[in-house]
């Protein structure tokens, strides 16, 4: 009998071992799969930044070309507006001195407003600058937040240059006008 008890506890204590490893091993695969869960959730979340890092950058490349292109404009439009003023200069009438002045005070207007907006184009270029060494740094989401929020800046900026060149290009295609006026005045006197 007593052999038969002892046997019997053994069984028993064997099953309950059994039991545990058992318990233990099922914690251990369900542990193991949530942890599989929160690294494909972390890769996920990798990926998504990655591609929106790229979309940013590829964002913030396209307004850089389109800022050397409003510098660009800028440039032109300065030297057509340099070009207009020397040539309504050679007008020697009184009332062609008095459209000159006028004119002229428009036109340093508008180079006052061609170098502000040179100054914002160079506040863009450190911007950009700025959003570069940020992505180098590599500083995660604050990054992507900075990022967007500079792009949203960027466009902003962008848009606005965009309708300052359009009005100058106007005001020196009235300017162009008004001297082929003169000149044609001119040729009637």
């Amino acid at each position: 009998n007593n052999s038969s008890n002892n046997r019997l506890r053994q069984s028993e204590d064997r099953y309950l071992k059994e039991q545990k490893l058992h318990d233990e091993l099922e914690i251990m695969k369900r542990h193991k799969i949530e942890l599989e869960a929160v690294l494909l959730d972390r890769d996920t979340n990798i990926m998504e930044m990655r591609f929106e890092e790229e979309q940013h950058q590829l964002e913030v490349e396209r307004l850089r070309r389109r800022n050397k292109e409003l510098e660009s404009s800028i440039k032109t439009l300065k030297n057509q507006l340099g070009e207009s003023s020397s040539n309504n200069n050679t007008n020697t009438v009184s009332s062609k001195k008095r459209t000159l002045h006028s004119e002229h005070s428009s036109k340093a207007s508008d180079h006052q407003t061609i170098e502000t907006m040179s100054r914002m184009i160079e506040e863009l270029r450190k911007e950009n600058s700025r959003l570069k060494a940020a992505k180098e740094s590599n500083l995660g989401d604050k990054r992507i937040q900075i990022s967007e929020k500079a792009l949203t800046t960027e466009k902003k900026k962008s848009e606005n240059l965009q309708l300052e060149v359009k009005r100058l290009e106007n005001k020196l295609k009235d300017y162009a006008d008004s001297e082929q006026m003169i000149i044609q005045k001119k040729q009637l006197i």
